[in-house]
């Protein structure tokens, strides 16, 4: 992750990215119902919720990969953290 901005490495999680398209997505499919059919309300909440079960089983299976990834030393994070290193003995071994 980012050392300088937490905030750019919360970003790049595939796991936070769906969250905040599936909330601004539900944001915005509420507020049209209300607007356009409000008496739709209910079944709008309703759809809403079964889309809520997707996108869980969704994130729970990106966190399963990723949880399967580090073990095996294969995650992102892991590799970016080892050309880090890399690099710096480079730059050390160039002195």
């Amino acid at each position: 992750m980012s050392q300088s901005n937490p905030w750019l490495g919360l970003w790049k999680s595939r796991k936070v990215r769906i969250v905040l398209v599936d909330a601004l997505f539900s944001i915005l499919a509420l507020c049209a119902t209300e607007f356009v059919a409000p008496g739709r309300l209910e079944f709008s909440l309703q759809m809403l919720g079964y889309l809520q079960v997707a996108v869980a089983a969704v994130i729970g299976g990106i966190a399963y990969e990723d949880g399967q990834a580090k073990a095996a030393g294969q995650h992102f994070i892991q590799r970016e953290a080892e050309r880090a290193e890399d690099e710096i003995a480079a730059s050390l071994a160039g002195r």
